[in-house]
């Protein structure tokens, strides 16, 4: 699932993918699936699960930073949605005061297949 979004990202925005660990590039994404639960049941096993994500979309301080922001936000909102893999994200958009970045956050979950 995971791999997906990022594929997804890449595509849609041109922008590269980083994790928290090293130091963050803008303009740049970050995914993650921060939780699991069971989704489908038949016969009392779960089928599927259901993942739990996070995108953040960093973009430098700056007015093109922000306008480019809010350009990606409705190119990944439109990406996510025409996919039919996942439910209408939730999004913030805000300046991170910490990160000192424009930023937007999208929450939404999607079926992991098993096998």
């Amino acid at each position: 699932m995971e791999a997906e979004i990022i594929n997804l990202i890449k595509i849609n925005l041109n922008i590269p993918c980083s994790d928290l660990n090293g130091s963050l590039l803008t303009p740049s994404a970050t995914v993650e699936v921060y939780s699991e639960s069971g989704g489908i049941f038949g016969d009392g096993k779960a089928s599927n699960d259901i993942g739990y994500v996070q995108v953040d979309l960093w973009y430098p301080k700056s007015p093109k930073g922000k306008e480019d922001r809010d350009i990606a936000v409705k190119l990944l909102k439109k990406a996510l949605i025409e996919t039919n893999k996942y439910t209408h994200p939730e999004i913030h958009r805000y300046y991170d005061t910490t990160a000192l970045r424009y930023r937007a956050t999208f929450k939404f979950s999607g079926i992991i297949r098993k096998g």
